[in-house]
């Protein structure tokens, strides 16, 4: 079976301490390998990149035991169902005109705390070093501040054009949108869109007209 280079995992949230779980039992599991970690051209997630060669089922594997994007997992087995020479682990540098910012986590964690974490993994103690470094890391970890735009909806068959909406837009932005169950009683849906500023947003309604 073919064989790939490293193992990519994109995480679609800003949870620090799952960011610390994820990555210090990639490195328990692969001393030897690189491991780079990216805030996503979006600003709201990460990416996680595992310099390792491995056969096309096991980066499938390991991206599941690390908490890969669910809908990357699914999309990359349909892909591989359908040609099982076809690229499964496709990462995005770049979405819009926004880039990736590489992370220097082991100065930022500290080698001597990384080593201390791994010697003594799976302990108390351990945990507890874990626990210290993720909210150090809220401190050094910046984020952009994205505002939100939310429209309300109720008929099911609007899902299919905002999810067309929010995908332009996501191409045009590198800002990700959702679609939510509303829990409040004023309607069944929200389109849930992420922007920075105005310009973002004369993105979004660029990609309304091209529908």
């Amino acid at each position: 079976m073919k064989k790939v280079n490293r193992i990519g995992l994109d995480y679609d949230h800003t949870n620090i301490w799952k960011l610390v779980v994820n990555y210090f039992k990639i490195k328990y599991d692969h001393p030897d390998s690189k491991v780079d970690v990216y805030i996503s051209p979006s600003g709201r997630g990460f990416h996680i990149k595992i310099h390792k060669e491995v056969s096309v089922l096991e980066n499938l594997f390991y991206r599941a035991k690390y908490d890969d994007c669910s809908k990357r997992l699914k999309l990359a087995m349909s892909k591989l169902l359908m040609d099982k020479d076809t690229d499964v682990d496709i990462l995005f540098d770049k979405k819009g005109n926004k880039k990736v910012k590489k992370i220097d986590i082991e100065n930022l964690i500290g080698k001597d705390r990384i080593e201390k974490v791994l010697k003594e993994y799976g302990s108390m103690e351990s945990f507890e070093l874990m626990v210290k470094i993720a909210e150090d890391l809220k401190k050094k970890i910046k984020f952009p501040k994205l505002h939100k735009l939310i429209i309300e909806f109720d008929e099911d068959y609007y899902i299919d054009f905002f999810n067309k909406i929010g995908e332009e837009y996501y191409k045009k932005t590198g800002y990700r949108y959702e679609i939510l169950e509303n829990r409040y009683p004023y309607s069944k849906w929200i389109f849930v869109v992420y922007y920075k500023n105005i310009k973002s947003l004369i993105h979004l309604l660029s990609a309304i007209e091209e529908l």
